[in-house]
Formats: C-alpha cells, sequence, structure tokens
C-alpha cells in the first residue's frame, strides 16, 4: 500500500530526468531502444489507471511490476553485453564511441 507512490514517483522520475542525469545503463538502452521511454510511459499510465479503478488497490500494478521488471533487467543486460563488442567494432574502425 504505503510503496506505491514512492514506486509510482520513482519511475516517473527515471523517466523525466535529463540524458545526463540518468543511470548510464538506462541512457544507453533509451538510446538503443528509442521506443522504451514511450512504452515504459504508457505503462506507467496504465498501472496509475489500474490502481485507482480496482477496488483491490495493488493487484493490478503488482502483476504490471512482476511482468516489466524481469523485461527491464533482460534489456538493460543484453544492452551492457553488447557495450563490448560496439566498442570492438568501433575500435577496429577508428572510430570512438
Amino acid at each position: 500500500g504505503l510503496l506505491v507512490p514512492f514506486a509510482i514517483l520513482f519511475g516517473a522520475l527515471v523517466l523525466l530526468r535529463g540524458h545526463d542525469a540518468r543511470p548510464a545503463v538506462l541512457s544507453g538502452v533509451f538510446d538503443r531502444v528509442p521506443i522504451l521511454r514511450p512504452a515504459l510511459a504508457a505503462w506507467l499510465v496504465a498501472m496509475l489507471i489500474g490502481f485507482a479503478v480496482n477496488d483491490s488497490g495493488i493487484a493490478i500494478p503488482a502483476v504490471g511490476i512482476m511482468l516489466a521488471v524481469p523485461i527491464l533487467i533482460v534489456i538493460s543486460t543484453r544492452s551492457l553485453e553488447q557495450e563490448p563488442a560496439a566498442a570492438a567494432s568501433n575500435a577496429a574502425k577508428g572510430t570512438k564511441t
């Protein structure tokens, strides 16, 4: 109950922060997957509506969080795995990342 507003506020802050203020992993992911920011914003709105409309309170956002967190972990991990390969490819071409 009480953590939901803080979790929603944290999610909104992460989405709305400037490029330099974001964690490095998210900056890389947002650069590689441009549709991710609007998708997360839409997810956040859906969770707010689900929380407000559902008579069980946290049930809808809890299911949404169970789906979103693993997906974000996979996307971030894949982004981190691709960084060394991209850096090596750019070094071979003589360009900077």
